[in-house]
């Protein structure tokens, strides 16, 4: 079946009227927020534009490697660019194409399923394409105006965008096609949403170490680590099989007409763009035909029972532990934290920021041997807050069905060890993906590595228990956010007591490295004198709290 260009842009029209009536028609709260929007949008565009035009101008001032630095910085701009559509285009994919409402309505139609398909791809595209339009624009034009570009470099360079975001969301579709085969594709919305705001928040922390002063060489905030890393990045092998890169650089070729570049970078990309999509095109056809597209529901009772089979022939030693007390009320939690998706945003923030903000902080060679930990003081005080934060609502998550834990047969002590297990895990994985990250990036000793991964074991499991006792005496079971789990006194007790013990443990440790040094003791043995203290200090704080909270647990009375 061909596709009907005609019929394409039929739909697009009615597409555009829908966009045009909700400005003209409708009520007038909702049009002066969209009018709002718009206006914010402009102002967003003009504040791009000066901030990467007066970026390139202060680059180019470099005369040394002038060219270089901003063919790299564009270069650098391009692979955030296709990092965030990646993650974008998984949701807009889902939202377009699996979950979507108009399908059926398209299908009653007298259009062939070809075009209905490539209409749904494109319109995904364009949709993806707003934070590009907003950013990546203004960015484009100002690279003109630096590298004095002629005029047909503009038109041109739309082209270019084009092509470069059919490849992302094309990728991202495919992604999307694998996950509704795992998960439905309503829940997998919801947690592409999570993943796109960690990356969002990695992209907005990163803009903010990226100013013009720190590239200019008259200004204080002049850093030339800066300047050599920016111009590393050509040099990364890896990046040149990226369409970012081959962008970039048709950009470049673009603005110099330089046939070369054009010839071994533009046209791979429109090479790629162009099999992608219709590869795309065919998959999507064939997942509407197996119910995947257009449905709410994804997981066959084939899937299903695929996972009992699994579960069934588990290892002897996990099936006794998980058909304990403890082990399914640690599984029961994990499927109550895992309904809701804003449980895991608000973990895998503080996960995003235990990683992103060792590379934000500003370097003093001043600071000897203290500036290999600093990275790691990021990582202990996240790791903290996300073990209590997760523990803490571990009780009011259940809501007005805890009275049916109050009734389980089994002591008070084994329902908190359960709880206590599923926060002490997440918590800690993800506290020990950042050091393992953070030691290896920075080529951190390897003592420092199991030294920090021993602090991170031992906040997790105290701050685990301190989150559950907090749970247990300030928990509210009506709640309609999770930042109200807790009455106002218990969340706020929390809060000081995740800094004070920090604090305190951290305080431990540097004593116990300052009386080594003071006995001039070997740096082996203060490395295990301090792993040694900490893990001792979480083995009493955890067993005292626990038994703390199942008291408390057994006593607490409930009534609707």
């Amino acid at each position: 079946m061909t596709i009907s260009l005609e019929s394409i842009l039929l739909l697009f029209q009615v597409k555009l009227k829908i966009l045009l009536n909700g400005f003209t028609k409708g009520e007038s709260k909702k049009r002066f927020q969209k009018f709002f929007a718009l206006v914010g949008g402009s102002v967003l565009f003009v504040f791009i534009y000066l901030w990467i035009f007066e970026l390139l101008t202060v680059l180019a001032s470099n005369t040394a490697l002038n060219v270089q630095l901003i063919d790299n910085a564009i270069m650098a701009l391009f692979l955030m660019f296709f990092i965030f559509l990646l993650a974008s285009g998984i949701t807009i994919s889902i939202h377009y194409l699996f979950i979507s409402s108009d399908l059926p309505l398209l299908f009653s139609s007298p259009i062939s399923e070809n075009t209905i398909f490539t209409f749904k791809l494109i319109e995904a595209i364009f949709a993806n394409s707003s934070f590009f339009f907003f950013v990546g624009m203004p960015t484009f034009i100002a690279y003109g105006i630096v590298t004095h570009a002629s005029w047909f470099y503009y038109p041109l360079m739309i082209v270019n965008a084009i092509f470069f975001l059919t490849i992302p969301v094309s990728i991202s579709f495919l992604g999307a096609l694998l996950i509704v085969r795992i998960i439905p594709a309503s829940r997998a919305r919801e947690f592409m949403a999570i993943l796109l705001a960690v990356v969002s928040l990695g992209i907005w922390l990163i803009l903010q170490v990226v100013r013009a002063s720190a590239f200019d060489r008259s200004s204080p905030d002049f850093n030339p680590q800066n300047i050599e890393q920016l111009g590393k990045i050509s040099n990364i092998s890896l990046l040149n099989l990226l369409p970012s890169t081959w962008a970039a650089r048709a950009l470049k070729g673009f603005s110099e007409l330089d046939f070369s570049l054009i010839i071994f970078n533009f046209l791979p990309l429109l090479l790629l763009a162009y099999c992608l999509f219709h590869f795309c095109l065919k998959l999507s056809k064939n997942a509407f035909e197996k119910g995947l597209i257009g449905s709410k529901q994804s997981v066959t009772v084939k899937k299903r029972i695929g996972a009992r089979k699994r579960k069934t022939g588990a290892l002897p030693i996990f099936s006794n532990f998980f058909s304990s007390a403890t082990g399914s009320i640690l599984l029961r939690d994990f499927k109550l934290f895992t309904r809701d998706s804003r449980q895991f945003t608000n973990i895998l923030m503080f996960a995003a920021m235990m990683i992103i903000f060792p590379f934000i902080q500003h370097s003093d060679q001043v600071d000897g041997e203290f500036s290999l930990y600093r990275p790691y003081l990021f990582i202990v005080l996240f790791g903290a807050m996300s073990a209590v934060q997760l523990s803490s609502r571990l009780i009011p998550l259940e809501m007005k069905s805890f009275w049916i834990t109050k009734l389980v047969p089994q002591s008070g002590l084994r329902i908190i060890w359960g709880k206590f297990l599923l926060s002490f895990s997440l918590s800690t994985i993800l506290a020990w993906l950042a050091v393992l990250f953070i030691s290896i990036y920075f080529g951190h000793p390897l003592r420092l590595q199991i030294l920090a991964l021993f602090a991170t074991l031992a906040l997790s499991g105290i701050f685990s228990a301190t989150g559950l006792l907090f749970g247990i005496y300030y928990a509210k079971f009506d709640w309609d956010h999770p930042k109200r789990m807790l009455t106002t006194t218990g969340g706020l007790l929390m809060s000081l007591s995740t800094f004070l013990g920090t604090g305190i443990l951290g305080g431990i440790v540097a004593l116990i490295f300052v009386l080594g040094n003071f006995l001039e003791l070997s740096a082996q043995f203060i490395d295990i004198a301090a792993a040694a203290a900490v893990i001792i200090i979480a083995l009493i704080v955890v067993n005292i709290f626990n038994i703390v909270s199942a008291r408390k647990l057994e006593k607490l009375e409930w009534s609707l």
